[in-house]
């Protein structure tokens, strides 16, 4: 009990040890990348389900830790050069952004509440698509249409972000913490595509993935805490009606 006790008050000093650990093998150059990476998610699930003692309850809450456990399986996948491994990591990615879409639009009880804000956060997501693809589209090769339908996954997770940071009761959570991780992760993807595409696996580009990627993870499972588990009787009743 005490090690458990212990293990709960360090999870997120470890989540950040491993994230430094991390970075200094990508920069060294080190194998060891293919430890600490899988590391990331473990650590975020166990500091939720550790404080959670309705872990069945609600489909949002649960279907976010199935996310969760897709994200560890795809950054196993990712750690590769094989092509049907990475391709493999994008789908179970983008089957991640489905996730926690669903999750973030339950949090927001189902509800559009600004039409307006997400149409013009549709249009920007539109434009910096647009605009990344044709940058990239000589580089992503057969990559091309995998690339399109990823980016079309992020940006459905990104507006449901944007929907829950707009209205509801748990508004404070979408907008702190949820939304914030939601525009970090479209950026460490976009990141990704060129590492992976254009600059051929350049290590200060890694680097900087990573630590958006673990950032972004941080911020969705923190939202997730604040809705769910520091707010228990939000959600409890709200499971009621589903």
């Amino acid at each position: 009990m005490m090690v458990l006790a212990f293990l709960q008050r360090r999870i997120l000093f470890i989540y950040w040890l491993v994230l430094f650990v991390h970075c200094c093998f990508i920069k060294l150059g080190w194998p060891y990348i293919a430890i600490t990476k899988p590391m990331f998610v473990p650590l975020l699930l166990a500091y939720l389900l550790v404080r959670d003692n309705h872990i069945g309850r609600t489909p949002g809450k649960f279907i976010f830790y199935v996310g969760l456990f897709l994200a560890l399986f795809g950054d196993i996948l990712m750690i590769s050069v094989n092509n049907t491994f990475f391709l493999s990591g994008m789908i179970i990615f983008m089957i991640m952004n489905l996730c926690y879409a669903f999750s973030f639009f339950q949090l927001a009880e189902m509800k559009v509440y600004d039409p307006l804000a997400l149409a013009v956060t549709t249009f920007i997501l539109y434009v910096i698509g647009f605009c990344f693809y044709e940058a990239m589209k000589t580089d992503l090769g057969d990559y091309g249409p995998p690339v399109v339908v990823y980016m079309f996954m992020v940006s459905v997770m990104v507006l449901t972000a944007v929907n829950l940071a707009r209205g509801g009761r748990l508004r404070e959570a979408g907008a702190r913490y949820i939304l914030p991780g939601a525009v970090i992760f479209l950026v460490e993807n976009m990141l990704v595509a060129a590492g992976t595409f254009h600059y051929g696996g350049d290590r200060n580009i890694y680097v900087t993935v990573i630590i958006t990627y673990a950032v972004a993870q941080f911020l969705f499972m923190k939202g997730i805490e604040k809705a769910y588990l520091q707010h228990p009787q939000e959600y409890l009743v709200s499971d009621s009606r589903y």
